[in-house]
């Protein structure tokens, strides 16, 4: 324990250590400060651009619920489904909206939703996004 505690023979030193330890702390609080900065700047971008695309309160619904899925399902998941499976489950999604029947809800999506149709649309518009998407990332 006597080691850990440090009594230098010149407190001068010791004052000059403190205060370039204090220094660096200072200079990394500025770097954070800065980097906090320029990321709610690009946040407050971002919601800027969203708002001067004039999109409705659909579109950016449906952008929002892509932005979920694709947080709760990366595309390479996406990319594991055949061919037009994301489409036939929006397609699902909207025959069950007005049909009411759950048989084919392997996703669970409409039994969760079933008393919110505008919700049940922006998941089918989403998921035929993430359709549209998957095809892109294939072409290429």
């Amino acid at each position: 324990m006597a080691n850990l505690i440090r009594h230098p023979s010149n407190p001068d030193d010791s004052l000059a250590e403190a205060m370039e330890k204090i220094e660096e702390l200072r200079d990394t609080i500025t770097k954070l400060t800065t980097t906090i900065s320029e990321l709610w700047k690009a946040y407050l971008k971002g919601e800027e651009m969203k708002m001067q695309i004039h999109a409705s309160k659909a579109e950016i619904d449906i952008h929002d619920e892509r932005v979920k899925q694709k947080a709760k399902h990366p595309e390479e998941k996406d990319d594991e489904h055949k061919e037009g499976m994301l489409a036939l489950q929006a397609q699902y999604i909207l025959e069950y909206h007005s049909l009411s029947d759950t048989q084919g809800d392997d996703w669970g999506i409409c039994k969760k939703h079933c008393k919110d149709t505008r919700k049940l649309l922006v998941i089918a518009a989403a998921l035929l996004v993430a359709e549209i998407e998957r095809m892109d990332r294939n072409a290429g």
